[in-house]
């Protein structure tokens, strides 16, 4: 099961990282056959497990943490914290046995799939990164445009004026 995870991660992070990496039939069919592989294996050998209680709060601290992402607010590792009922240690390795990264990171990424998501629908006649960005409580721009290059492989001012235009049109 984790190598379908892990499997599965990274074949997220190849799509976010290059919009049109699967593009080409054999690299997705390649792909395709690999998750095929592991989820048969997994269903064939694995066995089902009880959950325990453990098991069910790391659940429910999960879902609570990514209901707190959806909030336009940017809230601070404390005030996650507290509002989770949980110490911050718990919360790293939930996030690290779960997400494989820890809480930081997770937020971070979503945060910038936010951003990427806002400047693809928004006009790009009218609308400014820097705005865009501040929304989601973005403040340094530099490292914002370096980190978000690192990501989809293009400035957030070319997501803007290509994926708006292509909308508008």
């Amino acid at each position: 099961m984790r190598r379908l995870g892990q499997l599965h991660c990274a074949a997220i992070r190849e799509v976010e990282a290059r919009s049109g990496a699967l593009a080409d039939i054999e690299a997705a069919h390649g792909l395709e056959q690999q998750l095929i592989d592991v989820l048969i294996e997994c269903l064939c050998r694995g066995t089902p497990q009880e959950e325990t209680a453990a098991g069910r709060r790391h659940r429910g601290l999960l879902a609570g943490f990514e209901d707190l992402l959806w909030d336009d607010r940017l809230p601070s590792m404390a005030e996650i914290c507290a509002a989770l009922g949980a110490s911050e240690r718990l919360l790293r390795e939930c996030c690290k046995q779960h997400l494989s990264m820890g809480p930081s990171q997770y937020f971070h990424l979503r945060r910038m799939q936010q951003v990427h998501r806002a400047l693809r629908n928004e006009n790009p006649a009218t609308a400014r990164v820097s705005e865009i960005a501040g929304r989601y409580g973005i403040r340094d721009l530099g490292r914002f445009a370096s980190d978000y290059r690192a990501l989809y492989g293009e400035l957030p001012s070319s997501t803007l004026r290509r994926d708006g235009l292509r909308r508008l049109a």
